[in-house]
């Protein structure tokens, strides 16, 4: 487990090259930031050129630490080089970063800033390894309390929907995936007695969780509404979105009934999740522009990965393709589309943060499990860039199976990726939409 649970943190291990070359500790701020956007121009990681933005250093700086120097870099730079006050030449990044778990190929300064590019090859295969081998662990908190979360003065449990306002609803939903997140740990935690938080709409203590109210179209809290009048109305929603806008064609039936219910109580989840915890959540019954839009393009592209994956092994299986490669034959140097690397860098290297995110800060009462949300949302938003740009199932010519399979073994990670983060959220794999 111990190569596989370091390639897990392999942003972490980075970051922590970084530190240890430049000779300054390990931050909690972000002073060193993991890039999201823009990586083809701005690179993955960057951090601040002047020592004057490294407050939390500053008392620990040494009078003999040398500038940066190298020449052809600084010259890209308008400011005053005599200002910088960093350990280890911007020119010797490169060099030293061969014993990084990742190196560099390029060190560029902007705007006063050094921004770090990475080699990607050995990135794209240790860490799809990582996520395979480490299967429904991957991701998983490594060392963390036991919590056991509670709803001050609870009443009702989700089976009994049909007495519960929209906001005891919100509670119930969040407890689960709040749980959700924080069981989510290796097996080799210690498993110490449990500390007990609660949820509730109003700050009894420092270490409650604050849940906001569910408000309506005029900025009250909806004591009208049910959850079974809201899980009914966004089940028929997602049944019209899927016909209307996605072209799913099914007669009504039992099956598809209860699927569309399903579908209709993962969309609700979606919606009341949206927000920060401690924030209010307006819904409105009729409006779909914000309840059902985010939810159904998350579906519909968990449902696209499915019948792309069903569609090359029907191909694999009538013997158009030839069976998919081990993960120890492919080489990742032809996946070098920009989404390829964003979806890799962004979503699967980066997964672990996002739940260590989550509820780092649990024990104070404050979690994140909003994250979860927007993280698929912008996940979807790449993949679905890629999907329409680049055909994947390509004609089976022998010089395209290469890309081809490793494209394949891209796109299943990330699917993981996908259906854990949907797992946490009490959300099964959408499979058609």
């Amino acid at each position: 487990m111990e190569v596989e649970t370091s390639n897990m943190y392999f942003v972490d291990n980075i970051v922590n090259d970084i530190c240890e070359s430049l000779h300054v500790p390990r931050l909690k701020n972000n002073i060193i930031r993991i890039h999201t956007k823009k990586i083809e121009q701005l690179g993955e990681i960057s951090f601040p050129l002047k020592m004057k933005n490294w407050p939390d250093i500053i008392e620990h700086k040494n009078e003999n630490l040398s500038t940066v120097s190298d020449s052809e870099i600084i010259e890209q730079s308008s400011q005053n080089t005599s200002e910088v006050d960093l350990q280890l030449s911007v020119g010797d990044l490169k060099c030293e970063s061969e014993k990084w778990c990742l190196p560099l190929t390029d060190v560029r300064i902007i705007k006063d800033n050094i921004h770090l590019y990475f080699r990607r090859q050995r990135a794209f295969q240790e860490t799809i390894q990582s996520c395979f081998s480490m299967e429904r662990n991957y991701g998983a908190i490594q060392d963390c309390p036991k919590y056991s979360l509670h709803i001050y003065d609870e009443k009702y449990s989700l089976s009994q929907y049909t007495e519960i306002d929209l906001t005891y609803l919100r509670m119930i939903i969040l407890k689960k995936v709040i749980q959700n997140l924080i069981d989510f740990k290796l097996q080799h935690c210690s498993d110490s007695q449990s500390i007990k938080l609660y949820l509730s709409n109003k700050r009894y203590s420092d270490t409650s969780i604050l849940c906001g109210y569910v408000i309506n179209g005029n900025g009250k809290k909806d004591s009208i509404l049910s959850a079974e009048e809201l899980f009914r109305k966004r089940s028929v929603d997602m049944r019209l979105m899927a016909e209307h806008k996605y072209g799913l064609r099914k007669q009504s039936s039992q099956l598809w009934d209860e699927y569309f219910e399903k579908l209709g109580k993962a969309s609700v989840t979606i919606e009341l999740l949206q927000n920060k915890p401690h924030k209010n959540v307006r819904v409105s019954l009729n409006d779909l522009s914000c309840a059902n839009k985010g939810a159904s393009f998350i579906f519909y592209n968990c449902a696209r990965l499915s019948t792309l994956f069903k569609e090359f092994e029907r191909r694999v299986a009538d013997g158009i393709y030839p069976p998919l490669s081990p993960i120890h034959n492919i080489d990742f140097s032809l996946l070098n589309q920009p989404e390829e690397w964003e979806l890799l860098f962004v979503y699967i290297m980066q997964f672990p943060l996002l739940i260590r995110s989550c509820v780092r800060d649990a024990g104070k009462g404050i979690v994140n499990p909003h994250y979860l949300v927007s993280f698929l949302s912008s996940m979807c938003s790449v993949f679905s860039v890629y999907y329409r740009r680049i055909r994947i199932l390509v004609t089976p010519k022998p010089h395209l199976i290469p890309t081809l399979n490793a494209r394949i073994h891209l796109l299943r990670s990330l699917e993981q990726i996908f259906h854990k983060t949907l797992e946490l959220l009490g959300i099964d794999p959408i499979e058609e939409m």
